[in-house]
């Protein structure tokens, strides 16, 4: 029963920390998409200025 119980809190944790990095992972995506996003509006501006 010890070992049942150990075993199910195991899974309970390593599922956890799946979730731990996938949220790191979505994280760091949208940070980089922001700072694409920022870049490409920085561009933008510039361009607008020689027109």
């Amino acid at each position: 029963m010890v070992f049942k119980r150990n075993s199910e809190s195991y899974l309970a944790w390593e599922e956890y920390s799946e979730l731990i990095a996938q949220r790191d992972h979505l994280r760091f995506i949208s940070e980089t998409a922001r700072k694409s996003i920022d870049n490409y509006w920085r561009k933008m501006e510039v361009l607008s200025k020689w027109i």
